[in-house]
């Protein structure tokens, strides 16, 4: 019983995930084509499934209980199966969200190197410092030129 439990679970988590992908893949196209009213539906979207996402990982923690049946589901075929395209969509929805930063990031960068032209101050590297984590202000330098 509590193996079908667990792999209702574990198809409903599946589920979510694959929508969360099918969000960032929507979110992608609404910042590459500047269709910021999109966005802010996308956000309320993305909320809700995280939500939802968080209820499925407790049911999931819930059926598993104790350690003897930990190891007998973790070695039923189909539960293994299901786990393997869990961390499959986490991957894939981690990719996505970091090409979508990126994204944003260069938009930013865009933004600081037209400022910069307008006020004659070369641009430094992104709007809110350098992208390897290296600070060299802590306030977004796009905030403090002069125009």
């Amino acid at each position: 019983m509590r193996v079908d439990q667990l792999r209702k679970a574990y198809e409903r988590e599946i589920s979510l995930l694959e929508d969360l992908c099918q969000c960032l893949s929507e979110e992608r196209e609404c910042l590459i084509n500047a269709r910021m009213e999109g966005l802010w539906s996308l956000k309320e979207r993305k909320e809700e499934i995280c939500n939802e996402l968080k209820t499925q990982e407790e049911v999931i923690r819930a059926c598993y209980g104790d350690e003897q049946y930990e190891d007998k589901a973790s070695r039923e075929k189909g539960i293994q199966e299901l786990r393997k395209k869990v961390s499959q969509l986490k991957f894939e929805i981690s990719s996505r969200n970091t090409e979508n930063m990126k994204i944003v990031q260069d938009m930013l960068d865009f933004i600081d190197g037209l400022i910069a032209a307008f006020t004659n101050v070369p641009g430094e590297g992104g709007a809110y410092g350098k992208i390897n984590g290296a600070k060299t202000h802590s306030h977004p330098r796009i905030l403090y030129r002069e125009v």
